[in-house]
């Protein structure tokens, strides 16, 4: 089961132009499916690889949406292909992970 808080920050981070393309990812993503049941602590946005595509700038947005709304936002570690945040409400506090998902690398012998 998901959150209150999960479904808010998801909410707020889908009203923005900059989340097209990406999707729920992870524990909170099998627990919308009914998949499992079972506690997780943040919430996973990923996206497919994309020309000009920068997690920095789609963190940014997040980031501003979420002060308009009266919460803070840490920034724990933030590239151009993945963001690290933690969104505070001042009740709650939530790990958002927002990355461009990539295909695993096929070893070779």
């Amino acid at each position: 089961m998901i959150t209150w808080l999960q479904r808010l920050v998801a909410r707020t981070f889908f009203a923005l132009p900059e989340s097209a393309g990406f999707a729920v990812a992870g524990g909170a993503a099998l627990n919308v499916r009914d998949l499992v049941d079972r506690p997780t602590r943040d919430l996973d946005l990923f996206t497919s690889p994309a020309p000009g595509m920068l997690i920095s700038a789609v963190a940014a947005a997040y980031e501003r949406s979420a002060q308009e709304r009266g919460w803070t936002v840490r920034r724990i570690h933030v590239t151009e292909t993945f963001a690290r945040l933690v969104t505070d409400t001042g009740a709650e506090s939530l790990i958002v992970d927002i990355g461009i998902d990539s295909r695993p690398t096929r070893r070779r012998p």
